[in-house]
């Protein structure tokens, strides 16, 4: 079990979130750093080492601390120690109106086409230079490589 002095291994950014919340990106590693070090209970861990494990000043995690407990994100306890509010946890946790991590991250098929290897891949962009250059590598393809010509071509 971690103890509250660790620094969680990695953070992930989820920009939909952080932009829906309008907090920046230092806010939301904050967030995520206390949310991760929770527990469903409260985040002990001190403030000289959340924002030594940032790369903030104290001061300057002071700051974004108050900000964010202003805005209902984090709240803190007598003992000063935080946790975050369902405000936080609906949008980023419970992924209430967030659309579906497939459905953002669509890749055409044609984006993961490896060309084999000794095949030279041709430019597409319709601007005058790869044009003339374009015309001259299709003349030299088509008699080097009829078949893969045909293939980009075809």
């Amino acid at each position: 079990m971690k103890t509250q002095n660790e620094t969680p291994l990695y953070a992930t950014l989820l920009y939909d979130v952080r932009k829906k919340l309008d907090i920046s990106v230092a806010e939301y590693f904050y967030l995520d750093m206390v949310h991760k070090l929770s527990y469903n209970r409260w985040c002990i861990k001190s403030l000289e080492h959340c924002a030594e494990d940032i790369g903030v000043s104290k001061f300057g995690l002071l700051k974004l601390r108050n900000r964010l407990i202003e805005r209902g994100l984090i709240e803190k306890n007598l003992r000063g120690h935080l946790k975050v509010t369902t405000k936080y946890t609906d949008i980023a946790v419970n992924k209430v109106d967030r659309p579906p991590y497939a459905a953002v991250n669509k890749v055409a098929k044609s984006a993961n086409k490896v060309q084999p290897i000794g095949q030279q891949s041709l430019p597409k962009n319709n601007n005058r230079l790869t044009k003339e250059i374009g015309v001259g590598l299709k003349e030299r393809l088509q008699k080097q490589n009829p078949s893969l010509f045909g293939k980009l071509y075809g």
